[in-house]
């Protein structure tokens, strides 16, 4: 189904938060710009946003075994999920991450954390790691796998006197950056 898509990206980004800072019983928001819901629900770019707001509430009460009572808000095309605290006990309970995931978010919340130390963690799990230069774009290093069985998100890597942050893309909005 193509709606399993954006399920998944639900999914994966609660896991992501809660490897990061670890599980509470609580909800959860997570913010998309209209065009991502769009382009992961595989919906027409010139679908309003009315109609849009329509069939997401459609794709949520769909999956309310899963997530829960989704909250849906948004201001102008920046929407908003506010999902359930059994939504996200689902996800905490029954959905695993990857161990890549786990490694490199280890990694990247080491202070000093070094761009050679976190490309080794993703050549750990493959030669066929893709880097790019996206400094002069904003977007700091970009490391991505070519198999997205691996891991199929886009990292954007940056790197300060604070340490090292990350934004982590789709890759099909990664491309409509």
């Amino acid at each position: 189904m193509k709606e399993q898509v954006l399920l998944k990206n639900i999914y994966d980004t609660i896991k992501e938060w809660q490897t990061k800072i670890g599980y509470q019983e609580e909800n959860m928001e997570l913010y998309y710009p209209a065009s991502s819901i769009k382009r992961l629900m595989k919906l027409p770019d010139n679908m309003s946003l009315p109609e849009l707001l329509k069939k997401l509430d459609i794709f949520l009460e769909e999956n309310a075994k899963t997530l829960g009572k989704v909250e849906i808000s948004n201001q102008k095309d920046r929407i908003c999920l506010k999902i359930s605290k059994e939504g996200t006990a689902y996800v905490h309970e029954r959905v695993s991450i990857s161990s890549f995931l786990v490694d490199f978010i280890k990694k990247i919340t080491m202070p000093g954390c070094t761009l050679e130390e976190i490309k080794k963690v993703f050549y750990k799990y493959s030669t066929d790691v893709v880097e790019k230069d996206g400094i002069n774009n904003g977007l700091g290093r970009i490391l991505y796998f070519e198999d997205e069985t691996i891991d199929p998100y886009v990292y954007c890597l940056e790197f300060d006197e604070f340490g090292a942050t990350y934004h982590r893309f789709d890759k099909l909005d990664f491309e409509h950056l």
